[in-house]
């Protein structure tokens, strides 16, 4: 036996030392990844898909029907004032043969002052719509975050953290589903009544 060879032993079992401990250590964290998923061990991360809670909890399904109703009004109402407009200016189409011109001028000042106001409503109604579905984006979002400390707090958790920052997440640390069941059952109030 040569000197080099008896000294290679040593070495080589202090790799296979290190390999049994590290396969040790993968397999006890693998296993308490586990248990967090079935709730018996605190896990260390959370991971929550937020796009998909603000999108999929009950609030947030009917905040946008609450909005698509609030633009068919809206909509509505501007047709309205369109049409009653386009009337108007028909019939002035008529009347600029038949009405002195003094009167017919008068007639068109007042008349280009409506479109003016017309034009200046359906600005200000849409721009309130749009900060209307803003602050319910903002407070939804608001409401979630509460949400999100409480499960990090039960679960043992020091982190949570967006699914689309992560490459990959074992589904033990995902809780996206519980975020949107507690949304669900704290049924945040998000918009208040339309302006009218």
């Amino acid at each position: 036996m040569t000197p080099s060879s008896s000294g290679s032993r040593p070495a080589r079992a202090s790799r296979l030392a290190l390999a049994a401990l590290v396969a040790l250590s993968l397999g006890a964290g693998a296993a308490g990844a586990q248990q967090a998923g079935a709730g018996a061990a605190p896990t260390p991360v959370l991971v929550v898909d937020l796009d998909r809670a603000l999108r999929e909890s009950a609030a947030a399904v009917a905040q946008r029907e609450r909005e698509a109703a609030e633009r068919r009004a809206l909509r509505e109402k501007l047709d309205g004032m369109k049409r009653a407009l386009e009337e108007e200016e028909a019939e002035m189409v008529v009347l600029r043969d038949t009405l002195p011109r003094e009167a017919f001028d008068k007639r068109v000042e007042d008349f280009d002052q409506r479109v003016r106001t017309a034009r200046r409503v359906a600005q200000e109604e849409a721009a309130a719509l749009q900060a209307r579905i803003a602050a319910a984006q903002t407070a939804l979002r608001a409401a979630a975050q509460p949400l999100m400390e409480a499960l990090m707090r039960e679960r043992g958790a020091v982190l949570v953290i967006d699914r689309n920052t992560a490459l990959a997440v074992a589904p033990a640390f995902d809780a996206t589903d519980a975020l949107i069941a507690r949304l669900d059952a704290a049924r945040p109030a998000l918009t208040p009544p339309p302006q009218r």
